[in-house]
């Protein structure tokens, strides 16, 4: 859980300096303050952003994982051993299921489907 904080604390901090405050080297030289939907497809149109927010999101995944166990483990919902593989099941299942959605920007993007 602190590897994956980490990573995202770090793809959180180049988001911010790069699509919101537009800070160069992390902001593409397209970035128009205000335009969020270009600023978005400018950044991913660079492969090495679009590899980089993609790594990003296996360890929000992870992250996600653990998290959802851990609050289940927390709130007594593992109780039975049952209940603990329909829990691990469930938060592998919302892991992945976050981090393929988000992984669908940046490869729509270096696809050329959004422009």
């Amino acid at each position: 859980m602190r590897s994956t904080g980490v990573v995202l604390g770090l793809f959180t901090a180049y988001h911010v300096a790069d699509l919101t405050v537009g800070a160069r080297p992390a902001a593409s030289s397209k970035h128009r303050h205000g335009d969020a939907y270009g600023n978005l497809v400018a950044s991913l149109s660079r492969p090495s952003v679009a590899f980089f927010y993609t790594a990003s999101m296996a360890a929000l995944a992870g992250h996600m994982i653990h998290g959802v166990r851990t609050a289940a483990m927390d709130a007594g919902f593992t109780s039975t051993e049952q209940r603990a593989q329909l829990i691990e099941a469930v938060a592998k299942l919302v892991g992945t299921a976050v981090a393929l959605g988000n992984v669908t920007i940046p490869v729509a993007v270096q696809a050329k489907v959004v422009r």
